[in-house]
């Protein structure tokens, strides 16, 4: 999937850049309910995503609740 981030505007007009992450290098985190969260971009409970060098620092997670769960 592709990521964009809307930029500060001293940035606005910067050339784009692409950044190949494989799956096997996004880390996951497990809550004791199940709960699973990759981290593409930013932190989340010590871990660190691969995605780097983002402008505007964004915290980037892809999360999966279990069926019934309630957070």
């Amino acid at each position: 999937f592709q990521l964009w981030a809307n930029l500060p505007k001293s940035l606005k007009m910067t050339d784009p850049r692409y950044q190949d992450i494989l799956a096997k290098d996004i880390p996951e985190v497990v809550d004791d309910d199940g709960t699973r969260v990759r981290v593409i971009c930013g932190e989340f409970w010590g871990k660190t995503g691969p995605v780097e060098g983002v402008a505007a620092d964004p915290r980037y997670l892809d999360v999966w609740v279990p069926p019934g769960v309630r957070k």
